[in-house]
């Protein structure tokens, strides 16, 4: 079976990251990458190394509309896929209004979040009816994300499919050399590493070494507030990296200050490599970590009680055991790349039947 899967582009973030997994994982299904934008990720080279093929509209941004429906319908018309699966914004948009065209192909689209801004405005909300009522299948990341979909769009081919990583990457031996480690895009404020610096800054004395991964235009903002908080010498931004698992394997807590998520792969991570977390109360979080069995909870932008957890955590390493070893148990069980791969490539197969 050939699947098209549309995205905005391959940089490092929780849908892409999940995108390459199973692309590069299903041996039931082609997949040909379409991109709106082009991008030169590490994503992009994992994908052409293993001779996936990648078709970029290279889009001068993401909204051009007419550009970006011409190379859509061109790639649609040329591959002849048995199924169109979209992901993300304005994806979203363009898949549905190209859907009367190829009315004997399916269309899939992901809901990797459990908000956003155009749900909240009253021009938007009709769009987004429309839209994901166009699709013959819309999968949410989790049960909250689904939850918060129905809350416009209410249908019987809404369903869940959770996320899974490649597991046996994570579980490394642990050798500490930082405290915290945050792992996250820095495209925008979603991850709250904002909420994390005030954090840090509130414990300065209580602390050695904090590491953030990711990469984004914020980053020179955000480096410009370390500085000014006085953490310059004991937080480092080293951007995106291709071996965050070494990373995590290093550091004594995890620390996800989210604004708000749907079901975040960097927590998966953690999971597996047994790295303690602590995350704000928000989304999908407490369906994948519950709180105070497998992470420490904190209410959503409260640099206080987040600088709170950091040292309970940080002085309690019975906590920090147990809470890892839970975590670790429900990721095997549930987050494992081949149940995720195995879930959608029956999913498919159900839509194409």
């Amino acid at each position: 079976m050939k699947i098209l899967q549309v995205i905005n582009n391959l940089d490092i973030g929780g849908a892409e990251a999940l995108l390459r997994d199973y692309v590069l994982h299903s041996a039931r299904n082609e997949n040909i990458v379409v991109t709106l934008v082009k991008n030169d990720s590490l994503i992009t080279k994992a994908l052409e190394e293993k001779g996936v093929k990648v078709i970029d509209l290279d889009l001068v941004n993401k909204y051009r509309v007419l550009s970006a429906l011409r190379g859509i319908r061109r790639a649609i018309r040329e591959e002849k896929p048995d199924i169109v699966h979209g992901h993300l914004f304005p994806p979203q948009y363009y898949l549905a209004v190209l859907k009367p065209f190829f009315r004997r192909v399916p269309f899939l689209f992901t809901e990797h979040s459990t908000s956003n801004k155009r749900r909240e405005k009253k021009l938007f909300l009709p769009l987004e009816k429309w839209s994901y009522g166009a699709f013959d299948k819309v999968i949410s990341i989790g049960e909250v994300t689904k939850a918060e979909l129905e809350k416009i769009h209410q249908s019987p081919k809404n369903v869940v499919v959770y996320g899974g990583i490649d597991s046996t990457r994570y579980m490394k031996e642990r050798k500490i050399s930082y405290d915290f480690i945050l792992v996250g895009s820095l495209r925008g404020n979603e991850k709250g590493v904002y909420i994390f610096l005030n954090a840090l800054a509130m414990m300065k004395d209580s602390f050695q070494k904090a590491v953030i991964l990711g990469d984004g235009v914020l980053r020179g903002e955000l480096t410009a507030m370390r500085d000014s908080l006085g953490l310059t010498g004991s937080v480092d931004f080293l951007g995106n990296v291709p071996n965050v698992e070494d990373y995590l394997s290093q550091a004594k807590i995890f620390v996800l200050p989210s604004r708000f998520e749907g079901l975040p792969i960097s927590i998966m991570e953690a999971m597996f490599a047994k790295t303690p977390i602590i995350a704000s109360r928000v989304g999908g979080i407490p369906e994948i970590v519950p709180d105070r069995d497998c992470a420490y909870l904190f209410p959503v932008g409260d640099a206080t009680a987040l600088k709170e957890a950091m040292q309970k955590l940080l002085t309690d390493q019975p906590l920090r055991e147990s809470l890892a070893e839970n975590a670790f148990e429900r990721a095997a069980g549930t987050f494992t790349l081949e149940a995720y791969t195995r879930r959608m490539d029956d999913l498919y197969d159900e839509v194409v039947k």
